[in-house]
């Protein structure tokens, strides 16, 4: 069982990070790296691909640990937890979208949806009434019984997004969601990725390489030499 999410801090971002140092192999991938994120907000991150973009996003999510600085989720600390209680941090208050969805092909998207919920406190019941709900407001309400390998690139990315929200997160990663999308299927899912912090009042940090999902952003950054230099 994971371990109790302790108290939050105080804290003015849903997502903050300070003076994060990162290396691979003696290369330095983040260097004194600062990152803030009101609710409410959405930033979009570019760069060159190898620049550390993915790296970050990791750190940012409590998956890796950076060699140096702090990382705050909701005022709680994910720097200085254990292993199990960054994971249950994560769960509480961080939902994740990957470039090709990252769900089981063998569950309909109902059962997608509903599968981190399920391994949080929350009645079972609930989070599955909770998954119907999503699966409505995202437009996939005729698919909960698909099983997930018919479904296109766009329904499977728009499912990973009602997926990311299960756990109503403070804070929603993105890295490169739309990179395996054609582009119609590309401006759909980053118009509904973008309407979320004002929709649900969470942060959003978007990865990706194409300009017109990096526009979007209320902050767009570059990651160049380790760190985030601000284009608008």
């Amino acid at each position: 069982m994971s371990s109790p999410v302790p108290a939050a801090v105080a804290s003015a971002s849903a997502l903050s990070a300070r003076g994060l140092r990162y290396q691979v192999t003696g290369r330095s991938i983040l260097d004194d790296l600062d990152l803030e994120v009101p609710p409410g907000t959405s930033v979009a991150i570019t760069g060159p691909s190898g620049c550390g973009k993915s790296s970050l996003l990791n750190c940012l999510a409590g998956i890796t640990l950076p060699a140096a600085g702090t990382i705050t989720v909701a005022g709680h600390d994910i720097t200085t937890a254990s292993p199990s209680r960054r994971a249950a941090l994560r769960l509480a208050h961080i939902g994740m979208v990957y470039q090709f969805g990252e769900l089981i092909p063998e569950l309909t998207a109902l059962e997608n949806v509903a599968l981190p919920g399920l391994m949080s406190p929350a009645r079972p019941h609930e989070v599955y009434v909770r998954a119907e709900e999503l699966l409505g407001e995202l437009g996939l309400a005729g698919l909960r019984t698909s099983p997930t390998a018919t479904l296109s690139g766009g329904e499977r990315q728009r499912l990973a997004v009602a997926r990311a929200l299960i756990g109503s997160p403070d804070v929603v990663l993105a890295d490169e969601p739309t990179g395996a999308l054609d582009g119609k299927a590309t401006q759909a899912v980053a118009e509904l990725l973008f309407a979320l912090p004002a929709q649900r009042r969470c942060a959003l940090v978007v990865v990706t390489h194409a300009p017109a999902v990096a526009e979007r952003g209320d902050t767009v950054l570059i990651l160049a030499d380790g760190k985030l230099e601000s284009v608008r």
